[in-house]
């Protein structure tokens, strides 16, 4: 916020600096001065095309030495790199000096920020003899400021950068007595030529825009829109191997399109007269626009181990006020009596124009990329004469800060390649080994996990793997019997005879002519690994499981004892047991697959179970049976067997209620305690609630269903059949909800019996 509460907001958007040659803020080995840490600077040819940074290996300048006697090495891509972490960035945030930039950029990829404080006061400045105030008197200022700014090499030909300033004036004869500015801000593009190593000279230009706030007030005052576009030019007096000087010179020339009065146009309208000197310095207000001229000498160093990069600069530049706008002057009314710029002339047009002249150092310590900067400016010109269209120029300033920059493109792995020496070596001795494969008699599949051991020796065994082989360690010659055992076949031995080397020769053709025995020869030997192969066949064990549990007593899980066990195995077979006195029962071999097993007592009404075998396994199966009630709700009649109570389902479903559990159970045990029934029709009845259609299904489902639960409790199928009638033959008519839940039920018609 300009004012008290007054923010100037500075955009730089696009711009073009040509820039080449080496990057200007980081003397390398080889660049004119010695590396860090004293050594002496290796020769070195020009580098190399730089991957991402545009490095060629052309020359072309008129300063440019002759090339040293012999060539030097190439350069280091990664120590270029590095090095251009000590590049700085302007107070907008393009790489450069403190005002002027450089017409060049660091590598692809690398960031730049930096942190600048600067301070000025004095006495006598914009209140003086020459230039009298208001009050006629002395005034005394102080002004501290705060700089921020950074930039991208994004391209090989574009940096990206910014600049955020903000900054408070005092001033003991203004009213308000404090004017601050907070937050001008820079952003930019700076295009430049892809940097070629050694080129003496390069050429560049940028462009900036500029938005202010309004004064007073906080939001953009879009009629302060300025811009400002600057060409540059740098030369680089450096040479490869070393030679030339380490210098490198920058020249800036742009103009400003500064409209950045018209931010006070309306506190001017309602005074009736332009703002005070003392206030047009404190809020950086400008009537006019400017050309801008700058020059910048910079050296670079390499230092030792605590301060190992110095580069000093001195820049020069001038800004001279160009009256685009047409803002008419009246010497007559100026404030304060200053000039008017349309009356000077020749010479007198510089006195007034802003100008100074900076120095300044930039150094790096011990840690890479972090930058130090101290530098002072001297207020040239514009700093005692002073016109109405232009903000004063401080006398003198200083300047302090710190920067950062990094690298985004990770250091590549350093590969060394060393030649060693060849050594002939005897050949090594012969090792011999056995391999074998454990599979199942028969088959050529492999058995994973057998466990393979050595018979009479004391030789550590050895484990199939997933294809079922193996390879003991390296043994004698002779015969080894192995002990194979794994999880479901038989323990078996298989048998490999390891040949020594003398009958590991090979052997000779038998249809070649016989040749007599060459005198003193003897057999090639063996050398490396000697395989013998071994075949393990493994027969297969019953693949069958056991079936062990417990018959328990459904309300107190005790075991009942004596129960009598039957289990249905999952090819139809059915075998019988007796559980012992605690209700445990056993099956052994029984196939693999689904069973069923159901328990009888002569107290407790029939239980049922079912379950999966796997082979090789023992699996357990739980039967829970029910105390036989002392009154059975269960009555076997000539026609029909009577039940007192309804099987319950889920509401519109065939899906039997747990509690019908032991109501079944007592059916089951009627049929059987009554043998002579040989064929009851289990029939299905629902009320009228719904279609016919959908009652005859649900009927038919649920009648199906009592009928399954039966015969898996022991009752033979060919004694049960079921039927649906749906809601045809209801037993009471369906008009309370009392009569509806009589109609739906289960009855048990007795359709053959023995009995007459």
């Amino acid at each position: 916020m300009r004012s008290t509460t007054h923010s100037l907001f500075t955009l730089l958007v696009s711009g073009a600096t040509l820039s080449v040659c080496a990057p200007a803020f980081a003397q390398q080995p080889g660049w004119g001065s010695p590396p860090p840490g004293g050594a002496p600077a290796p020769a070195q040819a020009p580098a190399p095309a730089q991957p991402g940074w545009g490095f060629s290996a052309s020359t072309s300048s008129g300063f440019q030495s002759s090339a040293p006697a012999t060539p030097p090495p190439p350069e280091d891509e990664r120590d270029v790199r590095r090095a251009e972490l000590h590049q700085g960035t302007t107070l907008g945030g393009s790489t450069g000096l403190l005002r002027v930039a450089s017409a060049q950029s660091a590598p692809v990829g690398t960031f730049r920020l930096q942190a600048l404080w600067d301070y000025s006061s004095g006495s006598g400045f914009l209140c003086n003899d020459k230039s009298v105030c208001a009050s006629q008197k002395d005034d005394n200022f102080k002004r501290f400021g705060t700089n921020f700014s950074g930039s991208a090499t994004v391209a090989s030909f574009l940096e990206a950068y910014t600049g955020v300033r903000s900054y408070a004036t005092s001033n003991d004869q203004g009213k308000p007595e404090l004017l601050q500015v907070l937050g001008d801000m820079t952003f930019g593009l700076k295009f430049f030529q892809p940097a070629e190593r050694y080129r003496t000279f390069s050429f560049a230009g940028d462009a900036q825009l500029l938005l202010l706030n309004g004064s007073g007030s906080v939001g953009l005052d879009s009629g302060s829109t300025s811009f400002r576009l600057r060409g540059a030019a740098t030369a680089d007096l450096r040479q490869p191997g070393g030679g030339g000087a380490p210098l490198l010179i920058h020249l800036n020339a742009g103009y400003k399109f500064d409209n950045s009065a018209k931010i006070v146009r309306d506190t001017e309208d309602r005074r009736g007269r332009p703002i005070e000197r003392i206030e047009r310095f404190g809020l950086g207000i400008n009537r006019v626009d400017f050309a801008e001229l700058g020059l910048g000498i910079q050296g670079v160093f390499a230092g030792g181990e605590v301060i190992r990069y110095i580069h000093p600069f001195l820049e020069y530049t001038i800004d001279v006020p160009v009256n685009r706008q047409g803002y008419k002057c009246n010497p007559q009314k100026t404030s304060s009596e200053d000039l008017c710029l349309g009356k000077q002339t020749g010479g007198d047009k510089f006195k007034v124009s802003p100008s100074r002249l900076s120095a300044g150092v930039r150094f790096n310590t011990f840690m890479p990329g972090v930058m130090f900067t101290v530098a002072g400016d001297l207020g040239t010109s514009g700093t005692s004469r002073f016109i109405e269209e232009v903000s004063p120029q401080t006398p003198w300033t200083l300047w302090f800060g710190a920067g950062f920059a990094f690298d985004t493109v990770e250091r590549p792995p350093v590969v060394k390649v060393q030649e060693v020496p060849k050594l002939v070596q005897s050949a090594p001795p012969p090792s011999y080994v056995a391999k074998g494969r454990v599979h199942e008699t028969g088959k050529t599949d492999g058995v994973a996990g057998a466990i393979v051991t050595y018979q009479g020796r004391d030789l550590t065994g050895m484990v199939t793997d997933a294809s079922g082989r193996f390879t003991s360690s390296s043994l004698e010659p002779g015969t080894y019997t192995f002990a194979v055992k794994a999880d479901g076949y038989k323990d078996g031995t298989c048998t490999v005879t390891i040949t020594g080397a003398a009958a590991a020769a090979p052997a000779t053709d038998p249809m070649a002519p016989p040749m007599g025995a060459m005198p003193g020869a003897t057999a090639p030997q063996p050398t490396g690994q000697v395989v013998s192969d071994v075949d393990c066949a493994l027969e297969a064990l019953p693949k069958v499981g056991h079936v062990l549990g417990q018959v328990v007593q459904g309300e107190t899980a005790g075991g009942v004892g004596g129960a009598e066990v039957t289990l249905v195995d999952a090819t139809g077979k059915e075998r019988t047991t007796k559980a012992d006195a605690s209700g445990n029962y056993r099956f052994d071999s029984v196939p693999p697959g689904a069973v069923k097993v159901r328990a009888s007592h002569a107290d407790y009404l029939g239980g049922r179970s079912e379950g999966t075998v796997e082979p090789r396994k023992d699996n357990r199966i739980v039967v829970s049976i029910n105390k036989r009630p002392k009154t059975s709700s269960v009555v076997v009649g000539k026609r029909e067997i009577i039940i007192r109570q309804q099987v319950r389902f889920e509401r519109d479903s065939a899906k039997i209620l747990s509690d019908s559990s032991v109501l079944l159970e007592e059916i089951a045990d009627a049929l059987q305690k009554n043998p002579g029934i040989k064929l009851v029709e289990i029939q299905g009845h629902t009320d009228n609630s719904g279609t016919a259609q959908h009652n005859k299904e649900l009927s038919e489902r649920r009648a199906a269903a009592v009928k399954d639960r039966l015969v898996s409790l022991g009752v033979a199928s060919s004694r049960l059949t079921s039927k649906g009638f749906g809601s045809e033959r209801p037993v009471v008519p369906n008009v309370t909800e009392g009569n509806r839940a009589r109609n739906r039920r289960v009855a048990l018609v007795i359709l053959e019996s023995d009995k007459k």
